[in-house]
Parts: C-alpha cells; sequence; structure tokens
C-alpha cells in the first residue's frame, strides 16, 4: 500500500445489512469516513433473526452504547415444540440452542439510525472512495 492510500479515510462499504452499518459505525469512530452501498432498492427488513451470544458480542454492544436498546427489542424466543399429524407435542426445544444471549428481528440494530452513515442505492455515488469493503456477516456456528 503506498504512502496516498494510507491518507485517504473515504471507505467504500457494501452490504447494508447488519456487518457493513455496523462496521461504518467503528471506522466512523476511528477517522474514516465510510459510506455503504446496497443492491436492494431500500433497506431490508425480515429474514433471519440477528443473535448475539457470549462475551464477546455483548462486549461489542455494550460499547458501541447499544446493549440496552437491543435488549429492549430482544425477540423472547420460547421453546420450539414439534408436534405429530395430530398435534401431538412429540419434541421440545429449549430457546437457548436456537437463540443467542439476545436476539432480534433483522433491520437497523438499535441505535444505528439510516441517516448516521450514507447508505445509496445508485452505483454513481461511490465513486470518491478509495478502499472498498464487502462487509459479510459470519456464519452461524
Amino acid at each position: 500500500m503506498d504512502n496516498r492510500t494510507l491518507q485517504n479515510r473515504r471507505i467504500l462499504i457494501s452490504g447494508a445489512s447488519v456487518a457493513g452499518p455496523s462496521l461504518a459505525w467503528w471506522l466512523t469512530r476511528h477517522g474514516f469516513r465510510p459510506t455503504v452501498v446496497e443492491r436492494a432498492p431500500q433497506l431490508r427488513g425480515g429474514g433471519y433473526a440477528v443473535d448475539f451470544r457470549g462475551a464477546a458480542h455483548l462486549s461489542v454492544l455494550t460499547k458501541m452504547g447499544i446493549l440496552d436498546r437491543i435488549r429492549e427489542r430482544q425477540t423472547h424466543l420460547s421453546a420450539t415444540t414439534y408436534v405429530d399429524a395430530d398435534g401431538r407435542r412429540v419434541a421440545s426445544m429449549p430457546p437457548g440452542i436456537f437463540g443467542g444471549d439476545v436476539e432480534i428481528l433483522r433491520g437497523l440494530p438499535a441505535g444505528q439510525e439510516p441517516d448516521q452513515v450514507p447508505v445509496h442505492q445508485d452505483r454513481d455515488r461511490h465513486q470518491a472512495a478509495r478502499v472498498p469493503v464487502a462487509a459479510l456477516a459470519a456464519p452461524r456456528v
């Protein structure tokens, strides 16, 4: 990387689901100027829930100042019950198997408003960014 690249603080992030706006928040905090681009015509809701599990996730949410707001939006997943064709219970799984310590429905995490980080749907507005980044959420393990 040459010195000009290190001086340029403009970052292009591809993806405005969960990871993109979160990365943009952290980069902004460290003096960068991120722009998030999204292929979808609007920010998406729906889909899978977002699980935050373990000390590392909770620590990051605390540092971002949004853990309490995330907890206010949690899904409160209950046990999952499987029934047979007659509606009789045949098995049940406790909520901890499927959910994290805190689980929210997909959308912008609490405290991340769309106007805090530029999000653009058209491809012509990101030409000034020099460092492209693809923000992908880690798969569930």
